[in-house]
């Protein structure tokens, strides 16, 4: 019996130590992985990486921060913002940040100074209303002759009443292709009917400013188109060394 109290005493022993060792090894892992953990997030939150491919500042590839986004946005390569701009963006926004909302700022962009962008929109805009005012002169022209009543039809549509048209026709053709307000055009197209009906003095200071209002969002798109298709094709040559 002292024999066999012995070996199982031994054997306990040996269970024990074998127990204790592999519960060290477990609790050595861990601190391990919990230490290796810890500095994967310090390395990882002191390193900046690119908000597109997620990738290190490289040689030729220097991260930038073209806007006012911050923290895990704040950094692109150029290339990747070149890339994306040409590619991923609608030619109205392609150079504005989707996120902030602000405009890039990157020193090798080719552009053309804001004036000349001004210049050119204007010009747009002005040849788009004198087409249009082409068109509707040509139906006029074309209606008066059809019910032969010339002299009644041009005392109705003055040149005051043409031009009024000429703005309706273009603003409306606005609205509906931008998707805009309809209760807006609505009450645009009333206002009109009623200058035509009664002519008073306050419809048509509602006119003129409802114009206003349509014909400054209108100059802002076409700026915005503007502004895109040039830098488009000013930056296109280099849209080959993005990938």
């Amino acid at each position: 019996m002292e024999v066999k109290d012995i070996k199982n005493d031994i054997n306990n022993n040996i269970v024990n130590n074998i127990i204790n060792t592999d519960i060290n090894n477990i609790n050595g892992i861990n601190t391990d992985i919990n230490n290796n953990i810890k500095n994967s997030d310090i390395n990882t939150d002191n390193v900046d990486v690119c908000r597109v491919c997620y990738c290190e500042t490289e040689k030729n590839n220097k991260l930038i921060s073209p806007c006012n986004c911050k923290g895990s946005v704040k950094f692109i390569h150029e290339k990747c913002l070149r890339f994306w701009r040409c590619h991923g963006k609608d030619f109205q926004q392609i150079n504005t940040c989707e996120q902030c909302r602000t405009e890039y700022t990157v020193e090798s962009d080719i552009l053309l100074n804001k004036f000349t962008i001004h210049f050119l929109s204007a010009l747009f805009l002005g040849v788009s209303y004198f087409f249009l005012i082409f068109a509707l002169h040509i139906f006029y022209t074309s209606y008066a002759a059809v019910i032969e009543d010339l002299t009644s039809f041009n005392g109705f549509f003055t040149v005051e009443m043409y031009h009024c048209s000429c703005v309706l026709l273009f603003l409306t053709l606005f609205v509906l292709y931008t998707n805009g307000s309809m209760f807006a055009l609505a009450n645009y197209l009333f206002t009109y009917w009623r200058i035509v009906q009664y002519n008073f003095f306050i419809d048509r200071v509602i006119y003129v400013g409802f114009s206003c209002f349509f014909l400054r969002n209108i100059y802002g798109m076409y700026y915005r188109y503007v502004q895109g298709l040039t830098f488009y094709y000013l930056n296109k040559k280099y849209m080959g060394e993005s990938f």
